[in-house]
């Protein structure tokens, strides 16, 4: 039950409607091979392993919620219950943003396959400077864990080396970095946010119920996140819904991948991929 959970089997509402459901497992003319690279998507212990695309793609079911969201099933919390959360991985998450789009600072705890996240700040105009006070303000170590989007090494160079935030690094990217983060994220981990009366915490429960899959001229979804602009009650204005998801999926994809690490010697930004 509890690897089921947030999926269903699609039953008729109708009671004059005839449903046969049938999957790869039902096929008595699929042969073990093919049949073998379908299943390694469900296997934890495969490299592949990709319990969305599992459940969904390859066994039929249909995931509960708001239909294409990205992340289904988070659990809420108040700030209380997450600063009670004993923290085995801690430290933030930074996306970097100016006019059109947010700078956001996310606050992360990780105790097994659970992540925990507050948003701590949704600031547009902020240069790195304003950034650097309010990372004071909000009593942000100076050598705290921080991972920021790599897409902007002079930023967070400048944070390094001119503002003192000695353990910032920049994030992995790559190609496909978006949907094969974010699929691996939810293959791996349960979310519980924390929500208060703060805009920070407005935003992160707006982007929630907006970051949604991509469809095609069909309808139907594409395998990848849809980062086009949606109009935001709450700023009354139209923004993207994936400011607050790429901190921390920066954070915890990064924190977490075995084969990144990162050159501190002439740019603390600076990744590399191991061979």
């Amino acid at each position: 039950k509890e690897e089921l959970e947030g999926y269903y089997y699609p039953i008729p509402k109708r009671d004059d409607f005839v449903s046969i459901f049938t999957n790869l497992n039902d096929n008595p003319y699929l042969d073990t091979n093919t049949k073998e690279q379908y299943l390694r998507y469900g296997r934890k212990d495969h490299p592949d392993y990709n319990k969305h695309h599992y459940l969904t793609d390859i066994l039929g079911l249909v995931p509960k919620g708001q239909r294409g969201l990205v992340y289904q099933n988070i659990v809420y919390l108040s700030l209380e219950e997450f600063l009670s959360v004993p923290s085995d991985v801690e430290g933030y998450g930074l996306d970097f943003g100016y006019s059109n789009d947010a700078t956001v600072i996310t606050h992360h705890k990780i105790v097994n396959n659970r992540v925990y996240t507050r948003c701590l700040l949704y600031k547009l105009g902020l240069t790195i400077a304003d950034l650097s006070k309010e990372m004071e303000r909000l009593q942000i170590p100076k050598n705290a864990k921080i991972i920021a989007d790599g897409s902007e090494p002079k930023s967070i160079d400048d944070l390094f080396f001119n503002y003192g935030f000695t353990n910032i690094v920049g994030c992995v990217k790559g190609a496909n970095s978006v949907q094969i983060q974010t699929e691996w994220l939810k293959s791996n981990y349960k979310f519980h946010d924390c929500l208060d009366e703060t805009l920070e915490s407005k935003m992160l429960e707006w982007e929630n119920f907006t970051y949604k899959y991509a469809v095609d001229r069909n309808g139907d979804n594409l395998n990848k996140p849809d980062d086009s602009r949606s109009q935001c009650s709450i700023l009354n204005k139209r923004v993207k819904p994936d400011n607050i998801q790429d901190a921390r999926r920066y954070f915890v994809y990064t924190h977490f991948n075995p084969k990144v690490q990162v050159i501190k010697t002439g740019s603390s930004s600076k990744p590399y991929l191991e061979i």
